[in-house]
């Protein structure tokens, strides 16, 4: 099976982008229903359950690279490679699909758009950098005249 995914908030990107399912988990999950009536599943059945209980992922650690993935999915007697075309990264969000199965690898802070995230470099105007250094040089000036003054009235006081 295909599913369409918009990555509009990963890249910014509004054409819907295709992925595939696992191989071996579609021809389990379709072996008993005739063609053209897999569009018409509304509840999971038992059988799928317990089909995906054993199922193991292997992949690589949380990276920030968006455009590879590798990974193993291990059931008892069948492994299957993972690629990016099988995965569907946080921030995604499913189009034109009524259901599908899915296994989430990564949560939290250990999501591949989470460690993509860059710290925005504040934009400042050439005008607003002059005026910040004029408040601070009068700021120096200012506590200068505080210094001179609190040392000229300190003479004062003791003459």
């Amino acid at each position: 099976g295909l599913v369409d995914i918009d990555t509009v908030q990963l890249d910014g990107e509004t054409n819907l982008k295709s992925k595939e399912s696992v191989e071996f988990t579609h021809r389990a999950i379709t072996k008993d229903v005739p063609d053209g009536a897999q569009r018409a599943i509304t509840s999971v059945p038992k059988q799928h359950v317990d089909m995906m209980e054993p199922l193991h992922v292997e992949c690589e650690q949380p990276n920030p690279e968006l455009s590879s993935f590798t990974g193993k999915l291990l059931s008892a007697n069948t492994t299957e490679s993972l690629t990016n075309k099988q995965i569907i990264y946080r921030g995604c969000t499913v189009r034109n699909t009524k259901w599908l199965y899915a296994l989430v690898t990564f949560t939290g802070e250990e999501t591949k758009l989470r460690k993509n995230a860059v710290q925005k470099k504040l934009k400042r105007t050439t005008l607003d950098r002059t005026t910040n250094h004029y408040i601070v040089g009068l700021f120096g000036f200012l506590a200068g005249l505080c210094v001179l003054a609190a040392g000229c009235s300190a003479i004062l006081i003791t003459n």
